[in-house]
């Protein structure tokens, strides 16, 4: 009988460990989410913040939101959407950056070579498409606006080894870079990994 009431003491003081533990691990899971919460809101309240570069150079900074899958294709369509057109799967995505960059330029260039028209004083021309604006007047020099849009999308992802339907570790890791605005060319993109 005392055998008994031995091996029921031990089972209810295992399941009591097993319970607090589950119980300790499942509040560390919350702590993290709300923190992981808090520091997204406060990402999203504050503006990029502009450092001054030792030389000079103005720089922007800011902070990464941290997301899950289904937070990402709920919040971020135009990544989601640019993600599905590389074909790489939300699951293999580590991070994802867009970067909108915008020109303007606004100049008067002298005229080096005049060829004299009866009757025409200045001439106007216009040009626009989806990302490039370009406005001009020609009269003994070029006016010139320019103004060209463009966003950049860079995507971390790993590629896993797998057999038939199975994946597993990391073969490979790739960054993906895509600009939107056709007329403009990515010459180059070197991504340096720091180990410490």
């Amino acid at each position: 009988m005392k055998k008994y009431i031995n091996i029921g003491i031990f089972i209810l003081i295992a399941s009591l460990i097993v319970a607090l533990n589950l119980s300790l691990n499942s509040l560390k899971r919350a702590k993290e989410e709300v923190r992981r919460h808090e520091q997204n809101e406060r990402v999203l309240q504050s503006d990029l913040k502009v450092i001054v570069a030792k030389n000079g150079d103005l720089v922007l900074r800011t902070e990464a939101l941290t997301q899950t899958a289904n937070e990402f294709k709920r919040y971020n369509s135009e990544l989601t959407k640019e993600v599905k057109n590389l074909r790489i799967r939300l699951k293999d995505l580590q991070s994802a950056t867009s970067v909108v960059i915008d020109t303007d330029i606004d100049t008067t260039i002298p005229i080096r070579d005049t060829i004299l028209l009866p009757d025409i004083s200045a001439r106007v021309f216009d040009y626009k498409d989806n990302f490039t604006t370009i406005h001009g007047v020609i009269t003994d020099s070029v006016k010139l606006k320019y103004h060209s849009t463009d966003s950049l999308f860079i995507f971390h992802h790993i590629e896993k080894h797998k057999f038939l339907f199975i994946r597993w570790g990391v073969k490979a890791e790739w960054w993906d870079i895509k600009n939107s605005n056709p007329n403009n060319e990515i010459k180059g993109f070197k991504v340096v990994e720091i180990k410490h």
